[in-house]
């Protein structure tokens, strides 16, 4: 009996709840239908003012393509490369626990036989992979060829660093660039059916300084060619490889960087069997001082967007998206985030154009508060998606639009009076025209 008075009380209630919610809609759907009603002009102005910022910016980004605008930047590091999601790295992420699956190994020793035996070395402690972040520039001497025989040996448990260079605009796309050891493999006839896992080290594709925030799994030049965190996890866990091509494909991803005091743990020398047995071993150049920048490069980490000291290896970087890649921890990006860019667009413009319109005297001072107001809800709303759902919005992308929009209205008020006031003239000269030839 208890039961049925709470289930049937319970009933009431939800019916009353759900009628009040139906009212209020309709009360909503009334509000709305009456502002579509009276202020339909500036809804359509809006719209208009909208369109015409989005073609003026895309003609202007196509534009800034097509030449070199360097010299209005001396620094070319420091406008284009800033990104408002970088301080949730910096900031705002959670500190997290070690990797112990992975360990990184300092290796600044230009000996082929002074890696040949660490390789060997290792290669006894029975760990899941060695990958050796490293490329040769060197021709080998009489007693370095040791080291080609260690490879072979271990082939089937090693990653090979190569790079590939990007040809803009050429009709055979990029290329890939061997080092010296591999070019040497290839021309003796010991190792010519070249099995070896390589990878390619380039973590970004516009210049030496630009932070790191994305790689590419994978690369059709030629042949299917990998990078170098695919390459070690395709040999460590074929199921997270299988799952990195379904997600990616080809396309860039974005890296999800972990904030931890000690992420990975870092050894000078071999560090003992136990340490290695059953853990991707990667080999590439780190300062612990970070006072030598070879191979260093810009993360979102950087206290000040990248503007810094170069702050994260590039053997760092690769350990980072290999762990990523194994912990299934991706971060996505917002689909069609164009549409979302013009619709946010269109809702700035309406309350500005309404004030263009009726308060153009104190309509800077509005436009100042407004762009200030939907700054910080857009840099919120990005790191609060950033946080809870791992999906990256960059507010600078909104924020460059709705600036110049204060302005353009200017222009398109311009141009849509401009263009009024023309076909005013040509219609009226064609009636002049028209009554002088018949009389």
């Amino acid at each position: 009996m208890l039961l049925k008075n709470f289930s049937s009380g319970f009933i009431r209630y939800a019916g009353q709840a759900a009628r009040l919610l139906i009212r209020m809609a309709g009360g909503l759907t009334v509000m709305v239908w009456s502002f579509l009603k009276t202020h339909s002009k500036i809804l359509l102005e809006a719209f208009a003012g909208t369109t015409f910022i989005f073609v003026i910016a895309l003609s202007v980004h196509t534009y800034l393509h097509k030449i070199n605008v360097n010299f209005l930047n001396p620094d070319e590091r420091s406008i284009e490369d800033i990104e408002f999601s970088d301080f949730y790295f910096s900031q705002f992420q959670d500190s997290v626990g070690p990797d112990n699956s992975i360990i990184i190994i300092n290796f600044s020793d230009t000996s082929r036989a002074a890696l040949a035996a660490c390789i060997e070395e290792l290669a006894a402690a029975q760990p899941l992979v060695i990958a050796l972040d490293y490329q040769f520039n060197r021709d080998k001497s009489p007693e370095d060829d040791s080291l080609m025989g260690v490879l072979d040996k271990y082939r089937r448990l090693l990653v090979l660093a190569n790079g590939y260079y990007p040809k803009t605009g050429s009709p055979d796309g990029d290329a890939i660039v061997n080092d010296t050891l591999r070019n040497e493999m290839l021309n003796d006839p010991r190792y010519k059916n070249d099995t070896f896992n390589y990878g390619y080290t380039n973590v970004d594709e516009r210049n030496r300084w630009s932070t790191v925030r994305y790689f590419r799994p994978v690369k059709q030049i030629g042949d299917t060619q990998y990078s170098f965190a695919t390459a070690i996890v395709k040999l460590a866990d074929t199921a997270r490889y299988d799952e990195l091509r379904r997600r990616c494909g080809g396309d860039r991803t974005l890296i999800n960087y972990k904030k931890a005091k000690k992420r990975f743990r870092y050894f000078e020398s071999f560090p003992g069997k136990d340490s290695v047995k059953g853990k991707i071993v990667l080999l590439g150049f780190f300062d612990k001082s970070r006072t030598m920048l070879t191979d260093a490069h810009f993360t979102p980490y950087n206290k000040i967007s990248g503007r810094a000291i170069p702050d994260m290896y590039g053997v760092e970087i690769q350990a980072h998206i290999v762990s990523m890649i194994l912990r299934s921890d991706y971060i996505d990006e917002v689909p069609y985030p164009d549409i979302f860019r013009f619709i946010a667009c269109f809702l700035f413009c309406i309350p500005l154009t309404y004030s263009f319109r009726h308060h153009e005297q104190n309509y800077h001072l509005i436009f100042e508060a407004m762009l200030i107001c939907f700054s910080l809800i857009i840099v919120s709303l990005s790191m609060w998606l950033l946080y809870f759902y791992k999906r990256k919005l960059e507010p600078s992308d909104f924020i460059v639009l709705i600036i110049p929009a204060g302005y353009l209205l200017y222009l398109y008020k311009f141009t849509r009076n401009g263009g009024r006031q023309i076909v005013n003239w040509i219609y009226g000269s064609r009636k002049t025209f028209i009554s002088k030839t018949k009389s």
